[in-house]
């Protein structure tokens, strides 16, 4: 199983502090558990596997479940720069999400509000329309947040902003409506 830079790659995707901002280069792939203490990954490290730039949505992505070989449940690490988001306004017709804070300050979009959840709080994102969500990192510096899945298959997740949906399987790949997918313009 890959997670990242392919054999003989270093599997070292961290930063030191004060250096740029990571890009493509960082999202090579490596084997699960390289880089991690003893197989054990810890959410507190600048270890990622996925770096996305997409303006508004600029986030770096740890694939914790995968790392640990799991397939059920999922889970997932993000470090939110200020004023970015994750993902889009979504839900999930299969799959229930948990929402928890690591550290910074994050906003927390739902049907019932806008909500700020403290570093320790966990939040539940339960699938249908009840449970659409959005994670914005509002504050002056970065958030980091875990967010665990039950990782049903298939789901389905609709985008309730733009009305677009997406159907599939992390194991089978992604079908999408004829204006499909979360991001405008890419139908």
């Amino acid at each position: 199983m890959w997670c990242g830079p392919p054999p003989g790659g270093s599997g070292d995707n961290s930063k030191p502090s004060g250096a740029p901002a990571p890009g493509p280069a960082d999202q090579l792939r490596r084997p699960c558990g390289v880089g991690d203490r003893d197989g054990m990954p810890n959410v507190f490290d600048d270890d990622w596997d996925a770096v996305s730039e997409r303006p508004g949505f600029r986030h770096r992505h740890m694939r914790l479940g995968r790392r640990l070989g799991g397939r059920i449940p999922g889970a997932s690490v993000d470090e939110l720069p200020p004023g970015e988001r994750a993902f889009p306004c979504h839900l999930h017709h299969a799959d229930e999400e948990l929402l928890e804070v690591l550290d910074g300050e994050v906003a927390l979009r739902a049907p019932e509000g806008e909500r700020i959840p403290r570093t320790g709080d966990a939040a539940p994102s339960p699938r249908g329309p009840e449970g659409a969500h959005q994670v914005v990192n509002p504050a002056s510096g970065p958030a980091r947040v875990l967010m665990v899945s039950t990782m049903v298959e298939p789901d389905v997740m609709e985008y309730p902003d733009t009305g677009r949906w997406m159907a599939g399987s992390a194991h089978r790949g992604r079908l999408r409506a004829p204006r499909g997918g979360p991001w405008p313009g890419r139908d």
